[in-house]
């Protein structure tokens, strides 16, 4: 099933809002509960943005590592999805978002076991 012009603008406004506060608690400890949810948002979010198609969330892993060689105008387009300004310095802005993506506060391994449908449910109301 596509995604609806509406739910693929929803998951952009929840990058948008996610990526800042996922920015603010880097330095915090991993296990802090602030950080666990954050990061649970970032797993859950990452899992319905590519459908929870393995393949789609390698292929995006694989495209990320080569984003410098990328043409100015996809990079100008991957930093607006993350509410990031290209008008501005884009090397800072791709800076951000490198050093968000390589320090992310979590990944898949800290979503308990046996939540998948719990994390699902609560992916659907992260994206209205």
């Amino acid at each position: 099933m596509r995604a609806t012009p509406e739910k693929l603008e929803a998951n952009r406004n929840a990058w948008r809002q996610l990526f800042p506060r996922v920015e603010a608690v880097l330095g915090l400890d991993p296990a802090e509960e602030t950080v666990q949810l954050f990061a649970k948002e970032w797993v859950l979010l990452a899992e319905v943005s590519t459908g929870g198609d393995s393949g789609i969330q390698a292929g995006a892993i694989k495209a990320w590592k080569d984003h410098q060689n990328w043409p100015l105008s996809e990079q100008d387009a991957l930093l607006d999805r993350f509410g990031l300004d290209s008008g501005g310095d884009r090397d800072a802005s791709l800076q951000r978002l490198k050093k968000l993506a390589i320090n992310r506060p979590g990944d898949r391994s800290e979503i308990p076991r046996g939540s998948r449908w719990n994390t699902r449910r609560l992916a659907q109301q992260i994206i209205r």
